[in-house]
Parts: C-alpha cells; structure tokens; sequence
C-alpha cells in the first residue's frame, strides 16, 4: 500500500523491480549466454538448406521495413523428436549467417520468487534489444519449452510466475518495428503449452524430423573425422532409424577411448603430462575406423546404458 507521498505504491514498485533485475544481472551469465556470429563451436554444424531457410526467413522479417504491413509472427516453435538437433542446428543457422543468439533454456524461466520469471524474461528481451539498437541481428532461442512455466499440465504445479511470465509473453506478441525481437522456441511437443500464445499470428510451428538424406549429410559431417565417407554412409544404413544425437555420441565415445587408452602410461596428471595428450590426440589418424570398428563402437555405446 502507498504512503502520503507515494500513495499508489509506485516508488516501493520501482525498487522491487529494481532487485529483481539486480538479482537477474548478477547471474545472467548462468541463465542466459550470448552466442556470436562465427562462433567455432558451430562454425562447421551441416544444417538442412530447408530448416536454415525456415530459420533466417523468422529472424530478418521484423527487421524488414515492410514488415509493419504483414506483421509477422513474433515466435517460431521448432518442434520434434528428441536428439534431432533442433536446438544445435538453429543456433548454427543463426551463427553461420551473422546473427547473435541470446540463448536461454526454458527451466531457467521459473525463479523462486514472485515474478522471477517475468524479470528473466525481461532481461534476455532487454539484452536482445541493446544488440538491435547498435545495429546487430539478435534473435532469441528458448530451449526445451515445453519445460517452461507456461505449461499447463495439471500435473505441474501453477505458480504466480505461471501467470505473470504467460501475460508478459502474450504482450511481446503485440511489440512492432524496432522494438520486436523474433523468438525461436524449440520443443519436443506443444500440447501443454498455453494454447492462445500459439495461435496463428503470433506463433508459427514448424515440424522438424529430417529427412533420410537431411539425416546422413549431417551424420556424415559429425563422423567425417573418423570415418571414410563409404564407410559412414554403410554404417547409417544400419542406424538410420537412431537420433542425431547418437551419432554424436558415438564421436565423443571414440575421443574418451582414445584418452583413456593414453592414461594408462601416466600415474601423475600435471600441466605437461596434458600437453603430451594432447599432442597424441592431435596425432590420431583421422578417418581411421572401418565399418566393423564403427559397429563395435555403437555395441558398446548402447551395452553401457543396458541397450541391446
């Protein structure tokens, strides 16, 4: 309740705001990463000419000057399968083409205290417009947003944070010209999701499973370091039907091999015994494996979770 001099209560609204920016700029570095263009980590990622396109297509067209006529939609929900790099691809998309990337999973946008999640929100949106304002292409990924507070499922406790990040949510819909940034969600299902902030207009749904062919280029690409191409396209035939992410594994697998083989001639770790690991590893020979050896590989990746 408001005093005397403040009697709507406005200035102890300011200063409650106020600390839940504070307390939101002090860890942004933990909820939120600002991925730049070129950034080598995604610098080599193949991505779909369809999904890439998909992609730019939802970030330029609120930075076109026509865009007040047609209004596009201020979120595009990529939604698929698990593992089918949905989130890597799109950060990929926007990295390799000169677009900076205010990345933030969804299960950061909950908070323990009342409007935590709005103020979250808030902050990646603010971050985002700094970018537009000196003049960068800045888009917004959520992660895994079927996890976020706005999910309605009756089995997910509701909070006020539900309500409040929801509202908030449903008004950046409405922003226009140079204040509107484009969101990208990605999510393995949108049944749960707050129905009227995914109607048409405000959000478009783009269905990503890749294509058998979309699938081996990008296999192939993860796998060439270790692998003649003949031998990696074989090798998918017998996997096909596995996730992207398998695959993936499957390289990190064969690096942790390689690694401990090494370790067996060290008994002390210290800064030079790392420098001659890494000279060995540099030493590997690429493309080395043969298709039984990529098989072997996969064996033992699924024996270690009890899969066969």
């Amino acid at each position: 309740m408001g005093t005397g001099n403040d009697p709507f209560g406005l200035e102890n609204e300011r200063n409650r705001r106020e600390e839940y920016f504070n307390r939101f700029d002090s860890a942004s570095n933990e909820s939120a990463v600002i991925i730049q263009p070129q950034d080598r980590a995604y610098r080599d990622i193949v991505v779909p000419q369809r999904f890439g396109v998909r992609v730019i297509s939802h970030i330029i067209a609120p930075y076109l000057k026509n865009d007040a006529i047609f209004k596009s939609p201020m979120f595009l929900a990529l939604v698929g399968k698990a593992g089918e790099g949905k989130t890597a691809q799109a950060i990929a998309t926007c990295s390799q083409h000169g677009f900076y990337v205010v990345y933030c999973s969804a299960a950061n946008l909950s908070g323990k205290f009342e409007s935590d999640a709005k103020a979250g929100m808030e902050l990646l949106y603010r971050d985002a417009l700094k970018l537009r304002k000196n003049n960068k292409f800045a888009v917004i990924i959520i992660d895994d947003f079927q996890k976020s507070v706005v999910n309605t499922n009756e089995k997910i406790e509701k909070t006020i944070n539900t309500e409040l990040l929801t509202g908030y949510l449903m008004n950046l819909t409405e922003r226009k010209g140079e204040e509107k940034i484009p969101i990208i969600l990605t999510a393995n299902d949108l049944t749960d999701i707050y129905q009227p902030l995914l109607r048409f207009g405000r959000t478009d749904v783009f269905m990503w499973e890749p294509t058998q062919q979309e699938k081996l280029e990008i296999v192939t690409q993860i796998l060439s370091i270790v692998a003649g191409q003949k031998v990696i396209a074989a090798f998918f035939k017998e996997y096909s039907q596995e996730p992207i992410s398998f695959f993936a594994q499957l390289l990190n697998r064969w690096r942790i091999m390689k690694l401990e083989q090494l370790l067996y001639s060290f008994s002390v770790i210290d800064k030079s015994v790392l420098r001659n690991i890494e000279i060995a590893l540099d030493d590997i020979q690429e493309r080395s494996l043969k298709y039984d050896d990529l098989i072997q590989l996969a064996l033992s990746a699924k024996s270690e979770r009890g899969v066969y």
